[in-house]
């Protein structure tokens, strides 16, 4: 397979290799109301679009009223080995078949292995900042650990047809809009994002977010982590 990484996706045009065969049209311009779902379809929706019991771990009250409305049948607020405890309490005391790792932390990374069960499945697909992984720890866990980009390729025309005939609403995870002509201080990368959210909203906001622990139902793509259940399935 070729496959080469494309940067600056944040201009105003960008050239995009093989365009032939990894982009996918929407059937018209889409109304201004799609816009944000068909955004989400490029990246958070394809990663997440799996899963019959999902379980959202988050301490924002926001993001738990947003990972119920998608689909998320169980809510975890404790961080660390409390966190894994109440999801293997929640499992029958063994653990999840499938864990996402969305964040990238040590502790997220952590909290993700202790909590699937033994031959279970964790996919990181957050990029990992800071982790470091106990070799001697992740052999006796019998965990399967992978990483890497999602094929959402592979999903996007289903995605589309999806949003398009508003089926699903995943657009609904992005909360805040931002001015791009704004304050130098609002758009600027290299400071903290929270400063940043303050500016734009007159108030703090927390990000939250950290495992999604997943327990298959014969894998069928029924629900998933970003968007509701489609109608017709």
């Amino acid at each position: 397979m070729h496959r080469e990484l494309v940067g600056g996706a944040q201009a105003q045009y960008l050239r995009v290799p093989l365009a032939d065969g990894t982009l996918v049209a929407t059937p018209d311009v889409p109304p201004d109301d799609l816009v944000p779902s068909f955004l989400s379809a490029s990246d958070v929706l394809g990663t997440g679009w799996f899963a019959e019991r999902i379980i959202a771990m988050s301490r924002h009250e926001q993001r738990q009223k947003l990972a119920l409305d998608f689909g998320a049948t169980d809510l975890v607020t404790e961080r660390g080995d409390e966190g894994v405890a109440r999801v293997k309490e929640l499992t029958g005391g063994l653990g999840a078949h499938s864990v996402i790792e969305a964040v990238g932390t040590q502790q997220s990374m952590t909290q993700a292995i202790g909590s699937t069960r033994p031959g279970g499945y964790v996919g990181y697909v957050g990029v990992s900042h800071g982790v470091a992984l106990d070799g001697q720890e992740l052999f006796y866990s019998h965990v399967h650990l992978h990483g890497g980009p999602a094929p959402v390729r592979e999903y996007l025309p289903q995605l589309i047809d999806l949003i398009w005939n508003r089926h699903i609403d995943p657009g609904k995870v992005f909360d805040l809009q931002l001015p791009l002509d704004g304050p130098p201080l609002l758009n600027d990368p290299r400071q903290p994002l929270d400063d940043r959210v303050q500016l734009g909203r007159g108030r703090e906001s927390a990000v939250g977010a950290a495992v999604i622990a997943a327990e298959p139902g014969h894998a069928e793509r029924v629900r998933d982590s970003t968007g509701s259940m489609p109608d017709q399935q």
